[in-house]
């Protein structure tokens, strides 16, 4: 007999993927069967069985056992069919799912894993239900999507490679995990940091955010809030206030991110209005973002932009040669007169710089407008000399 066989936390270095007919992602395996002693130990992977003796290979070791120690063998389509039993005869619930991906993993099939921690997540959203057990669960599968020479490498090294699985073909529960374990790993927050910059996966330098704003450690804050200004994917952006907002950290977001409505660059205020408008914060809480943007308003339709977005060089000129002098020289006895021509320059020359002031300022005060109108479901209107007085009667009829 021969299959294939792995240890209960077993990593997941040699997965292939491909895609289930259902639109499932599946992870292409090698079989994985079980072998159960008389003692209670069990094993799961590659079996070969020599007359009476039986070797089994796992990915972290390798075993020579006597078939006499043996209690059965089962195979992989066994455990599998018998997994989906199990999943057949239970409710549909995040304790339930949560069970069978258990159990999956003790049986290394790990394809009805990552599905099984899907279906929980999924509802457990919806049910409000099981969300830390879950969470508790995602944190130690770090065996289950790196391989061991990786588990043992640097930090840097470990953020980089679990940030590589961070991708659109892997399951929603695989990126929640190595959120979870990337924010419980010991000196990886610099690390971290880097990848959410440097990263060219929106999808891994927002992971690395979240796993950034789980994390304790002094900076992390100020990080996330620099993020929805810095980060060049507008769906980054969005999510990191969103999750600002959740953690009940607006107004020290608001506070924080404040001077960019008035910085001298132009994106950065645009952005700045922007990362207060997907707060989706309604309050009309003085001190706010809508304070703040109603504020800046008439100084972005009025004060001065440095700099310019285009140069021009323009010369037009005549040359005229004349003769400038003349060089004696005297070769026996003979004057020879050698005459220095110059060339006489005339003409204009402009060099300067365009400023688009009142597109950029137009494109600004927009900006805020559009914030202002998201927060409030109102329109404050284009004159922002007027933005105090709308305020104050949408505060009266409140």
């Amino acid at each position: 007999m021969t299959g294939r066989l792995s240890l209960r936390t077993l990593p997941s270095h040699s997965l292939r993927l491909s895609l289930l007919s259902a639109g499932f992602f599946c992870l292409s395996l090698l079989p994985a069967d079980e072998v159960r002693l008389k003692d209670g130990r069990v094993f799961v992977g590659e079996v070969k069985i020599s007359g009476k003796s039986l070797h089994v290979q796992t990915r972290q070791k390798s075993f020579r056992l006597s078939m006499d120690e043996v209690d059965r063998i089962r195979s992989e389509d066994e455990l599998r069919s018998e997994l989906a039993g199990l999943a057949a005869r239970s409710p549909a619930s995040a304790h339930s799912e949560l069970e069978l991906a258990r159990q999956a993993r003790d049986w290394a099939l790990e394809t009805e894993l990552w599905q099984h921690l899907d279906r929980a997540l999924s509802i457990s959203e919806k049910q409000g239900k099981n969300q830390d057990r879950l969470r508790s669960f995602l944190s130690e599968l770090e065996a289950d999507i790196l391989p061991r020479r990786l588990r043992l490498a640097r930090p840097k090294t470990k953020v980089r490679e679990l940030l590589f699985r961070v991708r659109r073909d892997r399951p929603l529960s695989m990126r929640i995990a190595v959120v979870e374990i990337l924010a419980n790993m010991e000196e990886a927050g610099d690390a971290l940091r880097r990848r959410a910059r440097r990263a060219n996966s929106s999808m891994q330098r927002l992971a690395a955010v979240e796993a950034i704003a789980k994390r304790v450690e002094a900076g992390g804050k100020p990080f996330l809030y620099r993020t929805a200004i810095l980060d060049r994917s507008a769906a980054v952006r969005q999510n990191v206030m969103r999750m600002t907002a959740g953690k009940g950290d607006a107004l020290e977001a608001v506070q924080y991110l404040a001077p960019g409505l008035g910085h001298s660059s132009p994106m950065v205020r645009m952005r700045t209005a922007d990362a207060f408008a997907n707060l989706k914060d309604d309050s009309l809480a003085e001190g706010g973002a809508i304070d703040m943007l109603v504020a800046a308003g008439p100084l972005a339709a009025a004060g001065p932009l440095p700099g310019g977005s285009t140069r021009a060089h323009v010369a037009i000129t005549s040359q005229e040669a004349y003769v400038r002098d003349y060089d004696v020289e005297i070769a026996q006895s003979a004057f020879v007169a050698d005459p220095v021509v110059d060339v006489l320059s005339s003409g204009v020359v402009l060099d300067v710089t365009v400023h688009a002031a009142i597109t950029v300022r137009t494109q600004i005060v927009d900006s805020y407008r559009r914030a202002l109108s998201r927060l409030t479901g109102d329109d404050p209107g284009p004159r922002t000399a007027s933005w105090s007085q709308w305020l104050a009667q949408r505060r009266s009829s409140e």
